[in-house]
């Protein structure tokens, strides 16, 4: 919530067990009108462990009654006792206990608050209700301080009450709630006999009217007595109950140039308004001023925030190196020249590389809470509170060093933000990217808690800008890496920030970020837009405009250098004052601040009213205009609504158009592109229409509101009919007459001619063109003749089954009828095979129409009744008889096994199977051929495979072949000595006889042998290097004894087919080598390679290292750690800059950074990882590089 405007809507919940009003005395009160007023009353301590004290204020200011009643303290250490009108605290021998509430003290009305401690509890009461109740236990502390009353005497702090303080009372009792009330606006009765009463005052004088004068008064600073309280009458209530205020207002989203925009008031509850009609919004274009070194005070400014108090502007400004805080003075406008006020290191807190900040106010008093420390510079993390009293421009602030909280390093950004009247935290850890979220409890001057949430995705690299926004009672945070081509991080917490967080990667919108420092957010009137800054030697405020959806991912514009940008480091939050906004963009390189402001309009009819409901507003320009409204100006109450509107240029409007067409044509009217909606007169609300009848046409436009009508008469002139006729071919060329019609038009032929008619004596193509009342008309006609003589082929006859290619020419197009037995009918040279003598007759057909037909006869011979020897089996060396009959004369092939090739009756002696062919020519020579297919038996041919090798205990199959009986000897190891292919055994090499025999053509046998060869198998062993312990992470095996190895199991070695891998298992585990030698054969062997915690040495790091490509010590890295997971490896010049980083156990680095050499010098690593003896394990340290 910004500090600058924050809206305060207060909803009390607490009960009004009643009400009663009382008359109280205006006179005779304390006043203590500023800092410093007070009544001292000496070191009054109150013993043990029972207390009450009492008393009467009505504060003038509207800052819920801040300030100190009764006070004898310094800070949580060493409280005696303190009241405050909304607050008890107190310090015992067991620690510090507060209680209080969240009710508001208003200006100008009496309260009683009342704290009573019992041993047991602490109470703190408001006008005799119990506020707040907590356990306490422990002897109350004593201390030297005196006791004041409207003040503290340490004054370290603005803690004055301002206002008036009646009926002081200290008792060394516990009152009862009962008692309280009895007396809590009537004086005391019997003062000096009340037991347990200690000190009693009504400021008619000092005295102590409890009778002790040890204890009686004296007036310090501006304080008076006997003065007239501005409240008279004190109301008995717990908590008044307010309503809320509501803000909102009704308007139109867009609207014409100089259309009234009319405004309906939807607020509630609200006592005072005012209206900004032309309020400045983020899509405006800003303007920056480089505000330079003011007072010469920066000296590397890093983060900024602004505040305002009292009607005076405020920003704080960190300085880096040398660390220190500043604080601009500005007083009633941001536009005036600030005044520079260092206020330094605040007594050695504000540390060299302090970084973010944000300015809070609580408890009535003003804090700046900063965050930062870079370890890589030797300076620890670590989280600081000023503390500022009421003042916000004191200028010794109180600083405190909470120390490193949550795992921060080199903690960069910070954001808070309250939540359930608690006060939280977010920072960025660049170092090692994470993320660190605070609880501040809901007091500043508790010591707050520290949780580090990691990187929430992986997403975090050098993290160097946050902002938390809630979006419909959902936070989410956006984060952005200080890289080259960063990605835009949102984390989505849900309903609560102390949620675990969902991380969402958004990339890089519209490529936009880029070394991006800072990030923050504006959302208003249903928009919400973030500003970012590009940083070092880009040097651009950006904008991400993410529309009405915060899911979405935004649309980036680069909005360059405003305002003398020179490496930009933050921005502070964006905050609105009257019509303008503003935020601040601090310089690190040229220790500078810019001024950024979006300025509001002056378009508007009035600028601003202050009506419940205001008069109508006209704009001048087209643009886009915040209207802002906010009530309750200065009451806890306030809060403000928004809404944006559109203002469209009016629509220009044209005069009538007379448009003319010819009969059949149209006409395309409108507009080139769709900017608004339209209506025509023939109900079409396309942004164009064809129109294509006659009369008049209108259309309608409308824009958001913006009107206008356009109009338009359209005559339609008809067209001359022309109609030369059809095109004409003829066969024989003469003459015809052409007409144009339509009398008294102007004509033009293609022949030059000018008249209506033309006579045509040539063949060719004729057109005209007909003009009749501006409109035209044209036809064309084509004139063609032709002779020709249709050609094709005598009669003929053919052998059956034999095709004939008939012939047509002279003509363009073919048609055989009939359709039988051709190949295609519509070509002049069809194939035909017909199976029945057949005429067909041809017609052939010109280009131009002219046909003519022709007849072709196929008439076909008849087929001889044909007989062939069958197919036939013979022995070899034996003949076959062949025959055939039918013929005139034969021809068989091949013809070298036959004893006459010529011959109706061939012997056949062939000497392997053979198909004979035979030509037989009839009588009316046509040929038809035959066969007959003479197969010879063949010698049977037996075989046996081998010889074959196997290895020792390995089986394989004997196969023989060529017989139809087998007989195996010897028989054993063999499966069947009967059968072909038996599987065979041996333990040694044997040698195999198979008697083979086969029954054609009288049988055969014969004895075949092979051998089998039995092979050793290799003899594997297998060792290793080493076991793996805290020093060794690997282990180097070793196979001998084969050619080829694999080894399992091999998901922890770097080769599983080499002899020698290197093993890295994470537990003992037993590796089995297979080794195959160069016949085939394999053995195996293992070895285990065991995993313990022995050997531990130290994660030591070298302290130098030369690369110079000489082999040796050429890199810097992790050795002898044993079994390493889960490293960040880091390294950093003597600047901070990180020149090497990886999460690769065996990564090292090799002396260069972005490809070019560092130095020789001293860098500093930082090693986080896990090992298998210890985890987690961090080192830090330095070492030498040598050139």
């Amino acid at each position: 919530m910004s500090v600058l405007h924050r809206t305060l809507v207060c909803v009390f919940s607490f009960v009004i067990f009643y009400s009663t009003a009382y008359s109280q005395t205006c006179n005779n009160w304390l006043y203590t009108p500023s800092q410093p007023s007070y009544v001292s009353i000496g070191d009054l301590d109150v013993p043990g462990n029972k207390i009450t004290v009492e008393a009467l204020c009505n504060t003038t200011l509207n800052n819920n009654g801040f300030g100190d009643l009764v006070s004898k303290h310094k800070g949580t250490n060493d409280c005696n006792y303190l009241l405050r009108v909304y607050r008890a605290e107190i310090t015992t021998t067991d620690g510090f206990f507060t209680a209080s509430t969240n009710c508001p003290a208003f200006p100008n009305k009496i309260y009683h608050a009342a704290m009573v401690y019992d041993g047991a509890s602490l109470k703190f009461y408001r006008n005799g209700f119990l506020m707040q109740e907590v356990p306490a236990s422990g002897d109350l502390i004593q201390n030297d301080w005196k006791t004041w009353i409207g003040y503290f005497e340490p004054q370290t702090l603005n803690e004055n009450f301002t206002g008036y303080i009646n009926e002081v009372r200290i008792w060394n009792e516990a009152r009862t709630q009962s008692q309280i009330r009895t007396y809590m606006n009537t004086p005391l009765p019997n003062p000096t006999t009340q037991t347990g009463l200690l000190a009693y005052y009504t400021f008619d004088n000092l005295l102590n009217k409890q009778g002790n004068p040890t204890w009686n008064g004296t007036l310090g600073g501006s304080a008076q007595i006997n003065q007239t309280s501005s409240a008279c009458t004190f109301v008995a209530d717990s908590c008044p109950t307010v309503q809320p205020v509501t803000a909102g207002f009704l308007a139109p989203d867009t609207v014409c140039v100089n259309e009234p925009v009319n405004i309906t008031n939807m607020t509630s509850n609200a006592t005072n308004y005012f209206w900004n009609f032309c309020a400045g919004n983020s899509y405006s274009t800003p303007t920056g001023v480089n505000l330079g070194n003011i007072g010469n005070a920066f000296r590397s400014p890093v983060f900024s925030d602004i505040v305002s108090d009292n009607g005076n502007y405020y920003l704080f400004v960190s300085n880096h190196l040398p660390g220190g805080l500043v604080r601009l003075d500005f007083g009633n406008s941001l536009l005036n020249t600030p005044t520079a006020v260092p206020l330094g290191n605040v007594g050695g807190v504000v540390i060299n590389t302090i970084e973010g900040l944000q300015v809070v106010k609580n408890e009535g008093k003003w804090y700046v809470i900063m965050v930062g420390g870079n370890p890589s510079s030797g300076i620890a993390s670590r989280v600081i509170k000023l503390e500022f009293g009421a003042n916000i421009a004191n200028a010794n602030p109180a600083g405190t060093d909470w120390g490193n909280l949550g795992n921060m390093a080199f903690p960069v950004d910070l954001h808070m933000f309250e939540e359930g009247n608690r006060w939280y935290g977010l920072t960025l850890n660049a170092e090692n990217n994470t993320l660190t979220r605070f609880d501040f409890s809901s007091s500043f001057d508790n010591v707050p808690v520290g949780q580090n949430l990691g990187n929430p995705g992986g997403n975090f690299s050098h993290p160097t800008g946050i902002f938390a926004i809630n979006d419909n009672n959902n936070w989410h945070v956006f984060v952005v890496n200080d890289e080259s081509d960063p990605d835009l991080i949102r984390l989505d917490f849900g309903n609560s920030l102390l949620n675990t967080p969902v991380p969402v990667n958004l990339g890089n919108p519209s490529n936009i970020l880029h070394k991006t420092r800072d990030i923050c957010f504006l959302k208003e009137c249903g928009n919400i837009t973030a500003f970012a800054v590009n940083g070092l030697s880009y040097d651009q405020l950006v904008r991400l405009d993410f529309g009405s959806d915060l899911l979405s991912t935004p649309t980036g514009t680069n909005l360059g250098n405003v305002g003398n940008l020179n490496f930009p480091h933050s921005l502070s939050k964006i905050f609105r004052v009257g019509s303008d906004l503003y935020t601040f963009i601090t310089n690190v390189n040229n220790n500078s601040l810019t001024r950024i402001r979006f300025s509001g309009c002056t378009n508007s009819s009035i600028p601003n009213s202050s009506l419940p409901q205001p008069p109508p507003v006209v704009y001048s320009t087209p643009g886009i205009y915040t209207i802002t409204q906010t009530l309750d100006i200065g009451l806890p109450t306030q809060t403000s609504a928004c809404r944006q509107v559109v203002v469209l240029d009016n629509l220009p409007h044209l005069p009538i158009k007379n448009l003319s067409i010819c009969a059949g044509d149209s006409i395309k009217v409108g507009s080139s592109g769709n900017t608004g909606t339209y209506l025509w007169s023939n109900g079409a609300s396309a942004d164009s229409i064809f129109i294509s009848t006659p009369g008049y046409h209108w259309v309608e436009t409308k824009r958001s509101g913006c009107a206008n009508r356009d109009s338009f008469f359209v005559t339609i002139t008809p067209n001359p009919t022309v109609e030369l006729g059809n095109d004409t071919l003829i066969c024989t060329a003469s003459s015809f007459l052409l007409d144009a019609g339509n009398s008294g038009a102007t004509y033009l032929w293609n022949t030059g001619a000018i008249t209506q008619t033309l006579t045509v004596t040539g063949l060719g193509e004729y057109s005209v063109t007909v003009t009749s009342n501006g409109c035209s008309k044209a036809d064309t006609i084509s004139v063609g003749a032709e002779n020709f003589i249709l050609t094709t082929t005598a009669d003929t006859v053919i052998c059956a089954g034999r095709p004939v290619q008939l012939q047509a020419s002279g003509a363009q197009d073919y048609s055989w009828l009939p359709n039988i037995a051709l190949d295609d009918n519509t070509i002049g040279n069809p194939v035909a095979n017909p199976t029945n003598p057949t005429q067909y007759i041809v017609t052939g057909t010109t280009a131009n129409g002219c046909s003519a037909t022709d007849t072709v006869r196929v008439n076909i011979f008849a087929k001889p009744l044909i007989s062939i020897h069958a197919d036939t089996i013979i022995c070899k060396n034996t003949v076959a008889n062949l025959w055939v009959n039918g013929g005139v004369s034969y021809t068989w092939s091949p013809s070298t096994t036959l004893d006459d090739p010529f011959s109706a009756n061939p012997v056949a002696s062939p000497i392997s199977s053979t198909l004979y062919q035979v030509m037989i020519i009839d009588a009316n020579t046509c040929e038809h051929l035959d066969s007959v297919r003479v197969d010879v038996l063949p010698d049977p041919v037996f075989s046996v495979n081998g010889p074959l090798q196997i290895c020792q205990n390995d089986s394989v199959v004997l196969t023989a072949s060529g017989g139809n009986s087998y007989l195996w000897s010897p028989s054993n190891g063999l499966d069947n000595p009967t059968i072909a292919e038996p599987k065979v055994s041996p333990a040694v090499t044997t040698d195999y006889e198979v008697t083979i025999t086969g029954n054609a053509c009288g049988g055969t046998s014969a004895t075949l042998q092979t051998r089998v060869m039995v092979l050793p198998l290799p003899v594997v062993t297998a060792t290793s290097s080493n076991d793996i312990d805290c020093s060794y992470d690997r282990s180097r095996l070793d196979a001998t004894g084969a050619r080829t190895y694999s080894w399992t199991p091999s998901a922890t070695l770097n080769n599983a087919s080499v002899h020698n891998p290197v093993a890295m298992p994470k537990i003992t585990t037993t590796y089995i080598v297979e080794g195959t030698d160069r016949s085939g054969c394999t053995s195996y062997d293992s070895i285990t390679v065991k995993v313990d915690n022995s050997n531990k040495g130290g994660y030591l790091m070298p302290n130098a290292f030369t690369p110079n490509n000489d082999g040796l010590n050429d890199c810097y890295g992790i050795k002898f750690w044993g079994i390493v997971d889960n490293v960040e490896f880091s390294i950093f010049d003597r600047w901070g800059v990180r020149v090497f980083y990886s999460k690769d156990r065996d990564a090292c680095w090799d002396g260069t950074y972005k490809g070019e050499k560092q130095p020789a010098g001293v860098y500093v690593y930082m090693i986080k990882a896990s090992t298998n003896c210890e985890s987690p394990v961090f080192r830090k340290g330095t070492f030498v590089l040598v050139r």
